[in-house]
């Protein structure tokens, strides 16, 4: 069984989230989760096609249940 958590995290500002977006082709509010999983050294949970390239492409982790 998994508990979900909520995260404030606010180390980026607006403009570095709309930078990271661009860079990769993917919304600012994934930027944001995107960042997050890289900061923090989580797994992220995505099927949408463009995160799990931009996740791949930085050497993230991938959550498998």
């Amino acid at each position: 069984m998994f508990e979900l958590v909520n995260v404030i995290y606010t180390q980026q500002t607006p403009v570095e989230l709309l930078e990271e977006s661009q860079a990769v082709n993917i919304s600012s509010y994934d930027a944001a989760y995107l960042l997050l999983a890289q900061q923090q050294a989580c797994p992220l949970a995505t099927l949408d096609k463009k995160m799990n390239k931009a996740h791949k492409k930085s050497g993230g982790q991938f959550f498998t249940p």
